[in-house]
């Protein structure tokens, strides 16, 4: 699983130009791929959409976002959503994700959601943001 590991260590975040940090402490969840099984383009649909419904009615401000491996070989979508590490976590278990990402005061923390590991600083959270 540590290979799996420093994979989710090694990413940027693509924002749309016009997009803003959204706040001082966020996460960036996605529902695709669920405990790191890759599954079929229409599941993984599914299940975005099955996580902007619970973002939606849980009244959470949120958009889209992709997550690109470091290498540009590999992406996720991904939403941002303003909420706290707690309900951040719940809802990656929820939709059996390994991991989540949360920035606090401006720090990008790679935070477990499945795997029995320790929380990483990754660093200042614009160092992995790109703009499309």
């Amino acid at each position: 699983m540590s290979k799996l590991w420093q994979i989710y260590q090694s990413v940027y975040f693509v924002f749309e130009q016009n997009q803003n940090m959204p706040a001082d402490d966020f996460a960036v969840i996605t529902a695709m791929n669920p405990k790191g099984q890759p599954v079929g383009s229409e599941e993984n649909r599914k299940q975005m959409n099955d996580l902007a419904k619970v973002l939606h009615e849980s009244e959470v401000h949120f958009f889209k976002t992709l997550v690109m491996s470091q290498s540009y070989d590999y992406a996720e979508q991904s939403h941002v959503c303003i909420c706290n590490l707690t309900q951040a976590k719940k809802w990656g278990v929820l939709f059996e994700q390994n991991a989540i990402y949360y920035v606090r005061s401006g720090k990008l923390y790679l935070e477990p959601c499945l795997l029995n590991v320790q929380s990483v600083l990754l660093g200042q959270f614009t160092d992995y943001l790109k703009y499309n």
